[in-house]
C-alpha cells in the first residue's frame, strides 16, 4: 500500500502486462464467453478451424503462447480472439466461409492477440484510472488470480473493448501477411472481406471484441487491401490444394460469361483487356480497377451468370461511359470460382 500511494503521488501512470497476466486474463474472459455461448465439439467443424488455427500459429511471431481454437455454438456470423491466445469462430462462420477465407479471419484475430491490442488499449485507459495499476502492484508476486481480476472489471473491459480503426486496418494487412506465410492464397482477405461486408451485425453483437460490430465494414479495409495483397508472395502450403487458372471445365463457362456480357451490354470484348484480367486473375496481382466476383462450391453457372450481369455488370451501365470489357475466370482451390471484370 505504501508503494502503492507513492506511485499515485509521484503520478505515475504506466505499468506493463505481462504475458502471464495476459494469459489469466484472457483464461478468465474465454471461460465467461464459454459459459454464455456453448462450444460446438463438430468434428469437421473443430478439425478444419484446428488445422488452419494452428498452421497460422506456427509463422505468427508470438512463441510465448500457446493459442487455442475453439468453434461457439451460435449462429452469429463471427469471430474474435481474446488475450492470450484464445480464438474463437462461430459455427455459423465456419459454415458460411471457405477455408482461404477463414484463413485471413484467424490471421486478423491472432493479429490482434500477437500486436496485444486489447491489453495495449487496457493499459492505456486503465492506467489513467490507476484500476490496473493498483492490481498489478497489489497483487503477491505480480500475478492477476480470478478474484482480483474480476473485482477490478478487467475481465469485462476485454469482452466489452472496441478495437481503433487502425487497430483493425493494422490486423488485416498483418493478417493477410501471415496466411501467406502459412501457405494460403493472400487473395482469400479480399474475397474474406467482401462476405464480412455483407454479413454484418444490424444489433450489438454477443461480444464485442469481435471481427464484426455494430456497423458495417468499412469500405476503405477493401480497397486498401489491394495495396497490401499484390506483393505478398506464399506457396501453398501442405494444407491448400493447387488448382490451374482455367482448366478445361470452367472453359466453357469463360465463354458463356463472355457472351452474357455481350449480348446484354452491347459492350464490345477488348482483346487487352482480357490479356490484362487473365495475368492478374492466374498471379492474384489484383488492382482498383477491376470487380471481383466470387461464386461459392456447389452453385449452378446460370446463377453465376444472373449475379454478374445484376450486380457488376448492373453497377457499370448505370454509371454510364463504359464500352468495352476484360473478363477471366479461374477455379479456386475448394470449388469456388473467381470471375474478374475491367471496363473501360
Amino acid at each position: 500500500m505504501r508503494l502503492l500511494l507513492f506511485l499515485l503521488l509521484m503520478g505515475v501512470a504506466w505499468a506493463e502486462v505481462s504475458t502471464q497476466q495476459e494469459v489469466a486474463l484472457g483464461r478468465q474472459a474465454a471461460q465467461k464467453i464459454e459459459a454464455e455461448s456453448g462450444i460446438d465439439n463438430s468434428p469437421e467443424l473443430n478439425r478444419r478451424l484446428q488445422t488452419i488455427g494452428q498452421s497460422l500459429a506456427r509463422v505468427c511471431g508470438r512463441n510465448d503462447l500457446q493459442f487455442q481454437f475453439k468453434v461457439l455454438a451460435t449462429d452469429e456470423f463471427n469471430a474474435m480472439a481474446l488475450p492470450g491466445g484464445f480464438v474463437y469462430a462461430t459455427r455459423s462462420l465456419m459454415r458460411g466461409m471457405s477455408d482461404g477465407e477463414i484463413a485471413f479471419v484467424l490471421g486478423h484475430e491472432i493479429t490482434h492477440v500477437v500486436q496485444r491490442h486489447s491489453i495495449k488499449q487496457m493499459e492505456n485507459e486503465q492506467m489513467r484510472k490507476v484500476g490496473l495499476l493498483a492490481v498489478l502492484v497489489g497483487l503477491s508476486g505480480g500475478r492477476v488470480n480470478q478474484q482480483s481480476a474480476q473485482l477490478a472489471g478487467l475481465v469485462d473491459q476485454v469482452l466489452d473493448s472496441r478495437f481503433s480503426q487502425a487497430d483493425e486496418s493494422e490486423a488485416d494487412r498483418l493478417g493477410t501477411a501471415m496466411m501467406a506465410r502459412a501457405g494460403y492464397d493472400p487473395a482469400f482477405a479480399l474475397v474474406a472481406l467482401r462476405t464480412l461486408a455483407g454479413r454484418h451485425n444490424s444489433e450489438t453483437p454477443a461480444f464485442v471484441n469481435a471481427m464484426l460490430g455494430t456497423h458495417p465494414l468499412p469500405l476503405e479495409r477493401i480497397t486498401d487491401s489491394y495495396s497490401y495483397i499484390p506483393p505478398l508472395a506464399y506457396s501453398a502450403g501442405a494444407n491448400v490444394a493447387v488448382v490451374p487458372s482455367v482448366p478445361s471445365r470452367v472453359r466453357p463457362l469463360l465463354e458463356r460469361l463472355t457472351q452474357a456480357v455481350v449480348q446484354s451490354t452491347g459492350w464490345r470484348q477488348d482483346p487487352t483487356l482480357m490479356s490484362s484480367c487473365r495475368g492478374q486473375l492466374d498471379n492474384m496481382n489484383l488492382d482498383r480497377e477491376g470487380f471481383l466476383l466470387v461464386s461459392p462450391a456447389g452453385e449452378p453457372d446460370n446463377s453465376l451468370e444472373r449475379r454478374l450481369l445484376t450486380q457488376e455488370v448492373a453497377q457499370r451501365l448505370l454509371r454510364g461511359g463504359v464500352s468495352r470489357f476484360g473478363l477471366a475466370l479461374r477455379a479456386g482451390a475448394e470449388g469456388e470460382r473467381l470471375v474478374w471484370l475491367k471496363v473501360r
